[in-house]
């Protein structure tokens, strides 16, 4: 969403439409919202995983990160703060989250795009979801459902089925002319 709003109508013409399902629009707000329960008990279990991928890499991340800070993060806002944003060049978690956030390039946003996210995502703040924004703009149509989670959707009836998938794949179509 970040990139298709720095694109506006540049970029690739290939680039017809686009779908975003539970995007983060303010990571700053998420980044707070996993320090709380049921946030941090995913972030605890990311952050393993996160810690693996460092050690099988150390000897590279050596030269760039403080790996030992890394590695000894609590949280991923920590992790962030001594890993991910120095490995990309920014000078903080929060300079990190600030800039990379999508919320504040919606509005420049000129392909179609489909954006799904859940209002009780357990990941993200409700706060920080655009209804408006995605109201106002003719490129954006916002589903935002009451219920969710982060991207399960789970539909009901027969089968395992997924409806942001299935929302995803018919807008997709609809604009691909598939």
């Amino acid at each position: 969403l970040k990139l298709l709003g720095e694109f506006g109508m540049s970029g690739p013409a290939s680039l017809v439409a686009a779908a975003a399902i539970s995007p983060p629009f303010n990571l700053i707000a998420g980044s707070l919202k996993l320090l709380r329960p049921p946030g941090l008990w995913y972030s605890r279990r990311f952050l393993l995983t996160l810690f693996a991928k460092v050690r099988a890499k150390r000897d590279l991340l050596e030269q760039l990160i403080d790996v030992d800070r890394a590695l000894t993060a609590r949280t991923l806002v920590e992790f962030d703060e001594h890993g991910t944003a120095p490995l990309n060049g920014f000078s903080s978690a929060n300079d990190y989250y600030r800039r990379t956030s999508c919320g504040p390039f919606l509005t420049a946003n000129r392909r179609p795009t489909l954006i799904i996210r859940a209002q009780d995502d357990p990941l993200m703040s409700s706060d920080d979801i655009h209804v408006e924004t995605s109201a106002k703009s003719p490129a954006l149509i916002g589903l935002f459902p009451r219920r969710g989670g982060h991207v399960g959707f789970a539909a009901a009836g027969g089968g395992l089925r997924f409806w942001a998938e299935e929302q995803a794949a018919s807008f997709l179509a609809h604009h691909l002319d598939c």
